[in-house]
């Protein structure tokens, strides 16, 4: 989510988010570690999905950048 702000998503957006992903998940993503400190107080279980599902390709200074594995 380009521009998003964490810190204003409610218990419902961060669902919404979970589903989402999951249900289309992309290609690739990138998670700084602002937002990262948000997902695991919010929805843990999103960087858990992430890490299951994604592979480290990159980590930089935007962030860690993950690719689905196996062409999922």
């Amino acid at each position: 989510i380009l521009g998003w702000g964490p810190e204003f998503l409610d218990d419902r957006a961060w669902r919404e988010l979970d589903a989402d992903l999951r249900s289309s998940p992309p290609t690739h993503i990138v998670v700084d570690p602002y937002v990262e400190s948000f997902i695991l107080r919010r929805r843990p279980a999103v960087m858990n999905w992430i890490h299951s599902t994604y592979q480290v390709a990159f980590v930089g200074a935007t962030g860690t950048w993950y690719e689905i594995r196996g062409g999922q």
